[in-house]
């Protein structure tokens, strides 16, 4: 989910991804962030690992409700 992209880093998921990784299905008031016809969410570029680790673990807290961690 966390993956480089040239010299920054960034997060993208899908509904499903989400569900593999938690066990628990996104929020149905936070489908409108994922796009496309594979429902895909691109997050914001980050300079760091660790910022672009932080946003993705509470990204997946506010959408599916889990604390998740690295």
């Amino acid at each position: 989910m966390l993956q480089k992209y040239g010299d920054k880093y960034r997060y993208r998921c899908t509904l499903d991804t989400l569900k593999r990784a938690t066990s628990v299905a996104v929020k149905t008031e936070y489908h409108y962030l994922f796009v496309g016809k594979d429902h895909i969410h691109n997050s914001e570029l980050f300079t760091d690992i660790e910022t672009g680790k932080k946003a993705l673990i509470d990204f997946i807290f506010k959408v599916c409700g889990v604390r998740c961690t690295a």
